[in-house]
């Protein structure tokens, strides 16, 4: 009785620390809005250097994505590199998964899911590559959710982690016209010294911590928003996009993503 006391005593605590900035709502509904995800995911699909990166270095089998709904990585991989594949999220609506499988040609039953809490969640499979994109900074507490990934990684296995960058003309871009997506993040989890020191400190390996993407704004919801930000967007994204193709430099200011990677 007493270990089950601790336990709830610790998962009470880590709830008043741990700030969640978004909820099961707030995806819900962000998913349902979205009108763009019914498309082809193609071979060089965003972050696919990365990933045939990890996968001729490593060659891992399998792969979870946290955070994965409606599974485009899960996809990619199984598509692309024929790995077996899942996917944890707070909101999965099947619908939607089998429709996005459907247009990539993959039978939906063989992209599994989990529909739970990923902090509550306690993982009974471990895989070869653990993986989140856009799903670190919703929370404020950035090294316990890094050590939750750790729970369904294998020994050696390859933890990758992308999240926007928010300390970048993208961010003031945000704050800007959007300041209620901006504060759905937790910018001071975006600094790439402090997710080195957190990676480090829990003991991780072969640490890369880099800037991604040369350059990229962008705005959530973007038709439903007025003329004069959505003009902002396209006077100032795609000549920047243009230079910093050709100069191939990712910078704090300009580049969009951070990428952490590293070894168990």
């Amino acid at each position: 009785m007493a270990n089950n006391n601790n336990d709830n005593f610790y998962i009470f605590l880590k709830c008043i620390i741990m700030e969640h900035l978004t909820d099961k709502d707030f995806w819900k509904n962000y998913w349902l809005k979205k009108k763009d995800i019914f498309k082809p995911i193609s071979r060089k699909y965003i972050f696919s250097d990365i990933f045939e990166n990890i996968v001729k270095q490593n060659d891992p089998k399998s792969a979870i994505e946290v955070g994965g709904f409606p599974g485009f990585y899960s996809i990619f991989l199984h598509k692309y590199f024929n790995l077996t594949t899942s996917l944890i999220d707070v909101v999965v609506i099947p619908s939607i998964m089998e429709k996005v499988c459907t247009i990539n040609g993959v039978v939906s039953s063989e992209i599994s899911y989990i529909e739970d809490d990923f902090f509550d969640y306690k993982p009974v499979h471990k895989f070869d590559l653990v993986f989140s994109n856009g799903f670190i900074e919703h929370f404020s507490d950035t090294e316990e959710v890094i050590k939750l990934h750790l729970q369904y990684l294998n020994e050696d296995g390859t933890l990758l982690i992308i999240l926007p960058n928010f300390k970048s003309l993208n961010g003031c871009f945000q704050k800007l016209f959007d300041p209620q997506n901006y504060k759905k993040h937790f910018i001071q989890c975006m600094d790439k010294t402090y997710l080195r020191n957190i990676c480090e400190r829990i003991g991780l390996k072969n640490v890369e911590v880099f800037y991604y993407g040369y350059f990229s704004i962008w705005l959530e919801e973007e038709t439903r928003k007025k003329i004069f930000p959505r003009l902002c967007r396209i006077v100032v994204h795609y000549p920047f996009k243009i230079i910093f193709r050709l100069l191939r430099c990712n910078t704090k200011f300009f580049a969009p993503y951070i990428v952490v990677k590293a070894t168990l």
